[in-house]
């Protein structure tokens, strides 16, 4: 079975400590690092900034980039990503979703959306041909220690059949709320790319809870490689 993908949520990191938990997640080869952009606009919040993201180069690690703003264009021009960044923004943005794909392509990135909980996941089927990764919020976007929405669970199976009728090489993710028993589900349903914020790893004792958490996912590679 192919591997499936962490990609911690820095927004719920300790910020007094976001260094050290870098370091602890680049040595035990994390997939991704996940970073929020808000604007205080589309999400009525603000996480991390252009800072962040361009210091985030210095690892080999690549940013899974998640745009929660009105104005992608102007967002995209402040951004210092690395080729195979991925940069996702919102289907329900005002602006133009083709030209923001293409944007994020000239910038050496790989495109993606995300869709809100209670938006129609149809509204993302135009555009597969065109992404490489879509975000399924399982929580309402904006703020950590959420509790996982039940109903994603059929809007997860909805958008990976399409994916697979259509033949289409995008990764799957999922972001709000998860913890063992979601991993667990998800990715017997083709889920490809975990969030993971305050549910279960960023919490005390934090390194104890990384190791908990790679330990539990080759449990589960072995468990779904048995059953295949």
């Amino acid at each position: 079975m192919k591997q499936i993908m962490f990609s911690p949520s820095l927004m719920c990191a300790d910020p007094l400590n976001l260094g050290y938990q870098l370091q602890i997640l680049n040595k035990n080869k994390f997939d991704l690092f996940h970073i929020d952009i808000m604007d205080m606009n589309f999400i009525p919040n603000i996480a991390l900034g252009f800072s962040v993201v361009k210091a985030l180069n210095k690892f080999s690690t690549h940013k899974d980039i998640h745009l929660m703003v009105q104005n992608v264009p102007l967002t995209l021009k402040n951004i210092a990503v690395r080729t195979g960044d991925f940069i996702s923004f919102h289907v329900e943005t005002s602006t133009s979703i083709e030209d923001n794909i293409d944007s994020i392509r000239k910038l050496g990135a790989r495109p993606g959306l995300v869709i809100n909980p209670e938006t129609a996941i149809e509204k993302i089927y135009p555009f597969l041909s065109f992404i490489d990764i879509i975000h399924i919020m399982t929580v309402n976007p904006g703020f950590s220690g959420q509790s996982f929405i039940h109903t994603s669970y059929d809007r997860v199976k909805q958008i990976k059949s399409i994916i697979l009728s259509q033949n289409k090489r995008i990764l799957l993710g999922v972001d709000g709320g998860i913890g063992y028993e979601q991993i667990g589900k998800l990715a017997q349903y083709g889920v490809d790319v975990f969030v993971l914020g305050t549910t279960c790893l960023f919490k005390s004792n934090f390194e104890k809870q990384v190791k908990k958490l790679l330990a539990f996912r080759k449990i589960q590679l072995k468990h779904y490689h048995h059953k295949g």
